[in-house]
């Protein structure tokens, strides 16, 4: 069977009105991306996520954000805890005070990779679930793109517990990359 080989052409042609937009969309895929890589700096596979993202996806001149989120839930009524109401403002302020301080200590451990990215770092406070104030944020700033790990949940945890990543796959407003631990 004798087949003919045609090879494309050395230059491919397209009509004149589309020159702009092709132009436009190589100069905006060179431009700097709004990237959030979002981690918990108590998990264990934060460092992989980060070092993730930097083999695999970051360029040189993406805007970075590494951001944790610290959900500060108030007790329903703290005089079934025995504590007598006075001192419960006090009492939550100290535990915001010192959860956000590990937070900070965190992810500045983490953010040394991250360094020469010019990595900015945000801790999200809030009485949401750290899934809504993660979603809130992402869309609010709008990112481009988003970054975060995955705990390996079974399917009832995710149902009962709540599953950070599923919850921002649906709800946020960009691409989502889900990183997978390591021994996956």
């Amino acid at each position: 069977m004798n087949t003919e080989f045609t090879p494309f052409p050395s230059a491919l042609s397209y009509p004149s009105h589309l020159h702009s937009i092709f132009n436009n969309m190589s100069k905006s895929s060179q431009n700097a991306r709004s990237v959030v890589i979002a981690v918990d700096p108590a998990f264990s596979q934060s460092p992989h996520i980060i070092q993730w993202a930097l083999e695999n996806f970051l360029r040189k001149g993406d805007d970075v954000d590494l951001v944790t989120c610290l959900s500060v839930d108030a007790p329903s009524d703290a005089t079934d805890l025995g504590i007598d109401f006075i001192y419960v403002g006090e009492m939550l302020a100290k535990q915001e005070d010192d959860l956000g301080k590990q937070a900070v200590k965190g992810l500045d451990t983490l953010a040394g990779p991250l360094l020469k990215a010019g990595v900015s770092k945000r801790l999200l406070k809030g009485t949401e679930e750290p899934g809504d104030l993660l979603v809130k944020y992402v869309n609010g700033a709008q990112v481009s793109t988003l970054i975060i790990g995955n705990r390996n949940l079974s399917f009832f945890n995710r149902i009962f517990v709540g599953s950070v990543a599923d919850a921002c796959v649906h709800m946020v407003h960009c691409p989502v990359l889900v990183v997978k631990s390591p021994e996956e």
